[in-house]
């Protein structure tokens, strides 16, 4: 699995505020930000922003039926 740049990272972080695109929580101590692909890797999605947003772990875990 190829691993997402700092860069792309970055890009996705300011352009999502630095918050969660679902609830809108901001990263703290206790809650670290996560970058969640829309169209799936497994299903030939790929590791560019556009295919990436900011989620909260709490969102990240309901997005995936937990």
């Amino acid at each position: 699995m190829s691993k997402i740049s700092p860069e792309v990272r970055k890009l996705v972080r300011e352009r999502d505020g630095n918050r969660c695109v679902f609830c809108g929580a901001e990263e703290t101590k206790n809650c670290r930000l996560q970058l969640h692909h829309l169209k799936y890797r497994s299903k030939g999605g790929t590791n560019s922003p556009d295919n990436l947003v900011l989620v909260c772990p709490n969102c990240h875990k309901c997005i995936h039926g937990g």
